[in-house]
């Protein structure tokens, strides 16, 4: 039978080492309105898809 090991490791033993991703606050913020960009077209799509079959143009420009 194996013994487990129960040792109580310190979780601030590494409190001083550098973050492994380190990017600036414009770097953040770039991440931030890239992804959340991203999640506005995908479902601005869906409710330009939505709108399409439901009343056969989209926003007008069956009229061109």
């Amino acid at each position: 039978m194996v013994r487990i090991d129960i040792k109580d490791k310190d979780p601030f033993a590494n409190a001083d080492a550098k973050p492994k991703d380190n990017i600036s606050a414009s770097g953040f913020i770039m991440r931030a309105i890239f992804r959340y960009f991203r999640i506005t077209i995908i479902f601005y799509i869906i409710a330009a898809l939505i709108y399409y079959f439901i009343f056969g143009s989209i926003l007008g420009l069956g009229s061109i």
